[in-house]
C-alpha cells in the first residue's frame, strides 16, 4: 500500500514537472505603457505589445486583435501600429460591447522568439477603458491574451506649449533645443536625468532607448526620422 502510494507520488510529480515545462513553452503576450505616460482625450498615447515564445505558435494564419472593452466606437479616434518605421492606421470596428481592431502579427519587430508590436491610440472621450489583447489562429482558438486598465483624462489646452522640433541633434549640442529634448524623453519616460540642455552620454542614451522602442535604428542621434515621430 505505503509503495504504491509513493509511485503514484512519483508519477504526479513529473506529471507536473512535464506540465509546467510545458506551459513555459507556450506563447505569452503582455501589453506594456511606456513609464511616466498619459493618456488624455484628443493626444496620442504609445503602448506596446510584447509577445515571446513565439517560435511555438503553429504554422499557418495567425492573427492579433486588440479590444477596447465596453468602449463604444467614437470613443476611439484613431489606432495606429509602427510599420517598416511609420505610422499606419488600423480599421476599427464594433463587435458586441467592445470596439475590436485586427492587426497583422507579422508588423512591429523583434528577434527570433519574440515580437514586438508599437501602437499608438487617441481617445475622444475620458474614462476607464480595459485595453485588451489576444493572438488568434486560423480556427479562432485563442493562444495567449492579456490585458491592462487604460485611464483617459480630460482634454489639456497646450496651444503654443507643444514644442516641434526643427533640428538635427547630437552628443556635444548645448542649447534650448536640447532642454524640450530632454523634457520630452523625461515624459515619455526614457531620461532620467538633469534637464541642462547638454546633449551628453544620459541624453544620448536616452535617444537610443527612445529608437529601440519605436523600431528605429539606434544611433543616438536625432536625424529626421526620430524628428518626425518627435513632431507627431
Amino acid at each position: 500500500m505505503r509503495k504504491s502510494f509513493f509511485l503514484s507520488l512519483i508519477v504526479l510529480f513529473f506529471l507536473l514537472q512535464a506540465s509546467a515545462g510545458q506551459a513555459a513553452n507556450f506563447a505569452r503576450s503582455a501589453i506594456i505603457i511606456p513609464p511616466n505616460s498619459h493618456y488624455f482625450v484628443g493626444q496620442t498615447g504609445e503602448f506596446i505589445v510584447d509577445v515571446i515564445n513565439i517560435g511555438t505558435l503553429p504554422k499557418g494564419a495567425v492573427f492579433a486583435q486588440l479590444t477596447f472593452d465596453k468602449a463604444l466606437i467614437h470613443d476611439v479616434t484613431s489606432l495606429e501600429a509602427l510599420v517598416f518605421s511609420k505610422w499606419e492606421p488600423i480599421p476599427l470596428s464594433i463587435t458586441g460591447t467592445d470596439v475590436v481592431a485586427q492587426l497583422n502579427f507579422n508588423t512591429g519587430y523583434g528577434s527570433v522568439n519574440e515580437r514586438i508590436l508599437p501602437l499608438r491610440v487617441n481617445f475622444s472621450k475620458s474614462g476607464s477603458y480595459l485595453l485588451g489583447f489576444d493572438l488568434i489562429e486560423s480556427q479562432n482558438r485563442v493562444l495567449t491574451s492579456s490585458t491592462i486598465p487604460v485611464k483617459v483624462g480630460k482634454a489639456q489646452i497646450l496651444g503654443a506649449l507643444v514644442y516641434r522640433f526643427q533640428h538635427n541633434l547630437r552628443y556635444g549640442h548645448v542649447n534650448n533645443e536640447v532642454v524640450e529634448l530632454q523634457k520630452r524623453l523625461t515624459q515619455d519616460g526614457f531620461f532620467k536625468g538633469p534637464q541642462t540642455g547638454f546633449f551628453g552620454t544620459m541624453t544620448r542614451n536616452a535617444v537610443k532607448a527612445y529608437q529601440g522602442a519605436h523600431g528605429l535604428s539606434q544611433t543616438g542621434v536625432l536625424g529626421p526620422e526620430i524628428l518626425d515621430m518627435l513632431n507627431r
